[in-house]
């Protein structure tokens, strides 16, 4: 599961106008979109099975009350280190 919580200041947003999640696999070109789904206390979430380890990226572009923001964050799915290790 990939969950965001929406607020502003100390404010849940549950609300939001549009909430998505944009997520990708590092150095793949193909990104995808999936719209988040209000639970509770400004908390959006999307249900996502991964089968491919590696490093992926999420965006959480969120629209609210006027504003936009689309915070980015790096998760790594599986045994990504011993694959990597003495690459670089």
């Amino acid at each position: 599961m990939i969950q965001a919580h929406v607020t502003q200041g100390d404010e849940n947003i549950d609300n939001a106008d549009d909430m998505e999640f944009e997520i990708w696999m590092e150095g793949q070109e193909e990104h995808f979109k999936v719209p988040g789904e209000s639970q509770v206390e400004g908390i959006y979430s999307i249900e996502k099975e991964f089968k491919d380890e590696g490093i992926y990226y999420v965006i959480a572009h969120v629209t609210a009350r006027g504003m936009h923001t689309m915070p980015k964050h790096q998760f790594v799915v599986g045994d990504v280190n011993s694959k990597t290790e003495g690459s670089g």
